[in-house]
């Protein structure tokens, strides 16, 4: 084993231990290292703070920007008709992208949107292949489908008829797009871990085989996106268009009005959770299931890695890309939805959809711990300069032939700090916080005097005269907290009441507003007259437009947060003693697609 995986080893059990060691810093603490513990305590519950005003900013704006992208002609906004590029081909990725563009003589020249192809890469295991189809299907109808998506079928070798079903869908298809690539992952490699990210790893090297020259981004989820992420990353300058890491948001808007209202909220708020970071400009934001990588940037780090702590396929690559880059990646957001299907269980019921998503949580859970060691880990080898198989960029990859001078150096050191920092913030928010908030907040009611209610004064009474048999008072700084802390905790209230109007407002336009407007355009051939981008086709899976009643569904949001707080810290016990979890993924709704003869139609 390497350096850096024995201490990932070692720190994928931290988690756990601090969950642990919350007990002895709640129950002596406050006694003998009260300051310490006013510091910790204060921070988790601002960090709490935090996180609720971003979600609330990020759902709200969010909508605002979803409207105002589903009304922008990108072409006619950038004005790129007078491009001169050199250019004749690129590559990005959807549900992991890959780009790729000639070299362009000039390091500020404009590249022609007509210029980037995108690679599509859609890794699946034992999918139905009717939900293949839809998406193929869907894919198919954008206008720039047959000049410029290239698809990537990553499939699984170890899947029954996995050969002849990829080869189906290849002849099916072959005629709706630019290329049609189908990838099967051999079984059991050294040093892998079966799951996504060994599956698009292997696709992403299959790919790089067929691709030769620098490289560009692009990004494809719907047609406005395809031509947002484009014009907004072609006007910069080539050693910084290839720094950039594409994010769109995600919605469930398929089946969710057929799946019980428990895991339904659990998917919004997963969703309202990840505008967090939607902000515009805001310096950290995630890759969460859709997102475009420049080719360059994923060949210079080395592609996806395989082993097992890469659970977290697109959660890892954010970091990896972050670290080796060395905090000057980019990340631009995307306001145009990735459509997504609730998970569902073995049958109709609210148990068997709260199964099913209970196993999601875990294994979504579980890759967060491994997120978090494997990051640590990686960050420590490189702080000690031990070798890695995640390289450091150049100076000369990262800032090409740009000459700095002193002061930009200063400056992009100070940059990187920046980047970093923030960067293992949020690291730490994702993967532990949601743990710690709750175990300290439950320990502190039980055990502190004036934090918690009244009826649990008697234990609180006799567990401080243990720690304090002279009577000895509350510490002054602590007492402090008890002023202003319970406000932050009670700022939840009015925070999830406007996540909730922002994200209804939000869903309605993003599931029912652009595609009626969509629908009049397309009646009234705007795209011809205006040039603004139409939606084409809509999955056969449609969600039932929400009606106002269901916004009591609201009501379970605490619940739905306490339950994947409790869901954290179980996982973060769990791997204090097992290392490793068998990766089971939850079931999709089907939906029937129509025949071949249709998609000919609409190609």
């Amino acid at each position: 084993m390497t350096t850096q995986e024995v201490l990932q080893h070692i720190l994928q059990r931290l988690p756990g231990l601090l969950i642990l060691l919350l007990v002895p810093f709640t129950l002596f603490g406050p006694t003998f290292c009260p300051t310490f513990f006013a510091v910790y305590y204060a921070f988790i519950n601002v960090a709490l703070l935090f996180t609720s005003v971003r979600t609330v900013t990020g759902t709200w704006i969010t909508w605002m920007m979803a409207y105002r992208h589903s009304r922008t002609d990108w072409t006619a906004k950038y004005d790129l008709s007078d491009n001169t590029s050199d250019s004749n081909g690129s590559a990005s990725l959807l549900i992991n992208a890959v780009s790729k563009v000639k070299t362009v003589e000039s390091e500020t020249s404009e590249l022609n949107i007509g210029d980037i192809v995108h690679w599509i890469v859609i890794p699946n295991y034992k999918e139905d292949v009717e939900n293949l189809r839809d998406t193929l299907l869907v894919l198919a109808s954008h206008k720039r489908a047959k000049d410029s998506y290239k698809i990537c079928l990553a499939m699984e070798e170890s899947e029954v008829g996995a050969s002849e079903k990829g080869n189906a869908i290849l002849h099916e298809f072959s005629s709706a797009f630019n290329y049609v690539l189908v990838t099967l992952h051999p079984p059991n490699l050294h040093n892998e871990m079966r799951g996504k990210s060994s599956n698009v790893a292997w696709a992403a090297h299959q790919i790089s085989l067929t691709i030769s020259a620098s490289s560009d981004s692009g990004h494809v989820l719907m047609p406005t996106t395809s031509k947002a992420s484009p014009v907004n990353s072609l006007q910069r300058p080539k050693q910084k268009r290839r720094l950039q890491l594409f994010t769109p948001f995600s919605i469930f808007d398929r089946n969710s009005s057929s799946v019980p209202a428990f895991v339904r909220l659990f998917d919004m708020a997963w969703s309202s959770a990840q505008l967090q970071y939607l902000c515009p400009g805001y310096p950290f934001t995630p890759a969460l299931s859709a997102y475009t990588i420049p080719f360059d940037l994923a060949r210079e780090v080395g592609f996806w890695d395989r082993h097992w702590g890469a659970m977290a396929e697109d959660m890892h690559m954010t970091f990896k890309i972050i670290i080796a880059t060395r905090g000057r990646v980019q990340f631009r957001q995307i306001y145009s939805p990735a459509s997504q299907s609730n998970i569902v269980g073995s049958n109709d019921g609210w148990w068997s959809g709260l199964k099913a998503r209970s196993v999601q949580l875990k294994r979504h859970n579980w890759g967060g711990v491994l997120e978090f060691s494997g990051v640590m880990a990686l960050g420590l080898v490189k702080l000690f300069h031990i070798k890695s198989e995640t390289p450091t960029l150049s100076n000369k990859f990262l800032y090409s032939d740009v000459k700095e001078g002193f002061v930009s150096k200063v400056l992009g050191w100070v940059g990187s700090l920046v980047g970093l920092g923030i960067a293992f913030y949020h690291l730490f928010e994702i993967t532990l916080w949601g743990g710690q908030v709750l175990v300290l907040n439950l320990l502190t009611a039980f055990f502190v005097p004036g934090f918690g209610p009244s009826f649990l004064t008697p234990l609180v009474d006799a567990w401080w005269g243990v720690v304090n048999p002279n009577g000895a008072p509350l510490n002054g700084v602590i007492m402090g907290l008890m002023y202003w802390v319970p406000y932050v905790q009670l700022s939840m209230l009015p925070c999830m009441l406007l996540v909730a109007i922002g994200y209804e407002g939000m869903f309605s336009w993003c599931s029912q507003g652009r595609w009626d407007l969509d629908q009049k355009r397309k009646a009234q051939d705007v795209e011809a007259i205006s040039g603004i981008t139409l939606l084409g086709r809509r999955s056969l899976l449609v969600c039932q437009k929400r009606r106002w009643s269901q916004m009591f569904e609201w009501l379970l949001f605490p619940l739905v947060a306490i339950y994947f707080a409790i869901s954290m810290v179980y996982v973060s016990l769990l791997q204090i003693f097992w290392g490793r979890l068998d990766y089971v993924v939850a079931a999709k709704p089907v939906g029937k697609t129509p025949n071949s003869a249709v998609l000919k139609h609409e190609a």
